[in-house]
């Protein structure tokens, strides 16, 4: 009873497909004994079919919540009351269960996809310094841009320090965590970084740089 109260309405549905097997194995009992007390809460009117199997689909059960149609003795029907109410809230317990390791799960998936979606991008970073300073938050806003539009940027910033060799590239934190934006489709101005490279001027015996 249990098994059929929760995956019925412990999942706010009135029926569900529930083979012999599958209770066999939820309960770990014999399908023979499976079969047997099925088929005695169907003709005590506990259970309903709702749809008969055929060839390729499982039989829906249903479990009737009238207990005043149930054809048991009075002792029976007392210990049937209590299994009721007992299994409900052991499926409400369950459902709130369910959802929340759903909800871990899909916090732990996101996670995963976020952390591999940074692993890609920094790998085409040139200089790998500072990589446990890029934050979670930092990083879901990465995935955000996607893939492509920060293959772009990344590339357009080595672009320049291919063509301005005396410039080092910037420390893959300070690159990841803003700089990056700079080299977004929207703000990307070549040329237009500001940078100059030093200038070195000799007056005497003095060396002055100005930038």
């Amino acid at each position: 009873m249990a098994v059929v109260w929760r995956y019925t309405y412990g999942f706010s549905r009135k029926g569900h497909e529930l083979s012999l097997n599958f209770i066999a194995n939820a309960i770990n009992c014999p399908k023979t004994q499976v079969k047997r007390e099925i088929d005695r809460l169907i003709g005590s009117n506990i259970l309903t079919i709702e749809k008969e199997a055929s060839f390729n689909q499982t039989r829906t059960l249903s479990f009737n919540k009238d207990y005043t149609v149930y054809q048991l003795d009075d002792s029976t029907l007392i210990r049937v009351q209590d299994t009721q109410e007992s299994t409900e809230q052991y499926a409400n317990q369950s459902t709130e269960q369910y959802a929340n390791q759903s909800t871990k799960k899909e916090k732990r998936k996101l996670k995963e996809n976020v952390d591999s979606f940074f692993e890609s991008v920094w790998a085409m970073y040139p200089n790998k310094r500072g990589k446990n300073k890029v934050g979670t938050a930092q990083k879901k806003e990465l995935l955000a841009v996607g893939i492509d539009e920060l293959t772009r940027a990344i590339n357009r910033y080595k672009a320049e320090l291919a063509k301005e060799t005396w410039r080092s590239p910037q420390n893959g934190s300070t690159f990841f965590n803003g700089s990056y934006i700079d080299y977004l489709d929207a703000n990307y101005q070549p040329g237009g970084t500001g940078i100059q490279k030093p200038v070195v001027r000799f007056t005497g015996e003095e060396e002055r740089r100005e930038i």
